[in-house]
């Protein structure tokens, strides 16, 4: 029953991270305007917007102007419900599963929105280091706090250094104002995933 419950509950979560994939680097409110078709201004009922089962039965297209709807929307709502079962059926212990939820539903925001943008944004890599640090002091779970901490610095300070000297030889061994291959993002993002994986979790 309680995979059940995640399965539903991830496919909701799913329908709203498609929202935050697709606003949130263009800078608009993930919770207003009411989702809508981009083709044709037609906001979405309750019935349009049932995860998954919407874009089935509407065929991949808007019910209004009949214009198709990328297979994505649901592929992401799906990709988190499974998700969200399988992390029920492998640690079905609360709070913890409540972290874990979060953890993977940030990772998938983050995930698409980097294949479509190439940035990851601060204010989700922010909230993951927060979560992980709450959840490792609260509960002590993944790990406990002080861990927490170390890793995330560790993993931060770790791709820095990558990135320092990625920009050394980008510059051929000068000092120059070319950032490298990582930027303050994966940076950002290293010390996230610190947080929550320990070193292991970091490499």
């Amino acid at each position: 029953m309680l995979a059940v419950f995640a399965f539903v509950l991830g496919s909701l979560i799913g329908s709203f991270l498609n929202v935050v994939i697709y606003r949130l680097p263009a800078g608009i409110s993930v919770v207003w305007p009411r989702s809508r078709c981009p083709h044709c201004g037609h906001i979405l009922s309750p019935s349009e917007l049932v995860p998954i089962l919407s874009w089935v039965l509407q065929g991949g297209k808007c019910k209004s102007c009949q214009a198709p709807i990328s297979a994505r929307y649901p592929a992401v709502e799906a990709l988190t419900a499974l998700l969200f079962a399988a992390a029920a059926l492998l640690r079905p212990v609360f709070p913890d599963l409540l972290f874990i939820w979060a953890f993977i539903a940030l990772l998938i925001a983050l995930s698409f929105i980097d294949i479509d943008t190439k940035t990851l944004p601060n204010s989700l890599n922010f909230a993951g280091i927060l979560l992980g640090l709450l959840g490792a002091g609260l509960v002590g779970y993944p790990q406990d706090f002080p861990q927490a901490v170390d890793s995330g610095l560790m993993g931060a300070g770790l791709v820095a250094l990558f990135a320092g000297f990625g920009g050394l030889l980008y510059n051929r061994l000068k000092d120059g104002p070319r950032e490298g291959p990582f930027g303050l993002h994966l940076v950002h993002l290293a010390a996230m995933v610190g947080a929550w994986g320990g070193m292991l979790g970091t490499v």
